[in-house]
């Protein structure tokens, strides 16, 4: 363009390019040695900068901060091929810093979660003689009418607890799955539970059957009100 021209000088001349010359004398003087010369160094001067530019900028996007990546938690499963949703901030295991509630509620949600392998590892080892082993435990739970609105159940609440420092009864309320809370709607029938707990004695001696256990609060049983 003219404003282009405008910064060289053709020949020996020290007049600057005018707008007002003709096309045919702005050709003219591009062909020039001194003229192209002056303009091919420009651009090429111009390009050299923003190629510096890009690649500096790429450097320093290259070092930028970058926030860490958290990995994603894989899916919490039961011991026997259920979900652990609900279950998963409870105790696993009969401890003796446990409280009776606590094993309640690890039990309680176990089998809302469907983990009836986890549930029994809370019943007492009279309990366990009687029931156990923990496939027998499940099939007795999903096949009697009584026991099976606990497993998968939608919700589930304490109503109450009373005891003393070696035998306590908890009452929980179950609300069976299928239930619906619409207006009008055939509500499921509320079942509650008393489960009878014991503080097992402590054993010191590993081979023992209750040193598992040992000092633990642990079910006894379980019955339908």
């Amino acid at each position: 363009s003219c404003q282009l021209l405008h910064r060289f000088r053709l020949g020996a001349s020290t007049k600057p390019l005018q707008p007002s010359w003709s096309l045919r004398a702005i050709l003219r003087a591009l062909q020039e040695p001194a003229t192209y010369s002056s303009i091919t160094s420009s651009m090429g001067q111009m390009y050299l900068s923003l190629a510096l530019l890009i690649g500096l900028s790429a450097r320093v996007a290259a070092f930028a901060p970058r926030p860490p990546v958290r990995p994603r938690a894989p899916p919490l499963h039961s011991e026997d091929g259920g979900f652990l949703e609900a279950a998963s901030a409870d105790i696993r295991r009969p401890k003796p810093s446990a409280s009776a509630e606590d094993v309640v509620k690890a039990q309680m949600n176990a089998l809302q979660a469907g983990d009836a392998m986890r549930a029994f590892k809370f019943a007492s080892p009279a309990n366990k003689a009687v029931t156990g082993p923990w496939r027998r435990f499940k099939a007795m739970i999903e096949q009697n009418p009584e026991y099976a609105p606990m497993l998968a159940c939608s919700r589930w609440e304490f109503v109450g607890i009373l005891g003393d420092d070696e035998r306590k009864a908890a009452r929980v309320r179950v609300f069976p799955a299928g239930g619906s809370s619409a207006p009008f709607a055939v509500q499921t029938p509320v079942i509650e539970y008393t489960f009878s707990l014991s503080k097992q004695p402590v054993v010191t001696d590993a081979g023992d059957e209750g040193y598992a256990v040992s000092g633990c609060w642990c079910t006894d049983s379980v019955i339908a009100n």
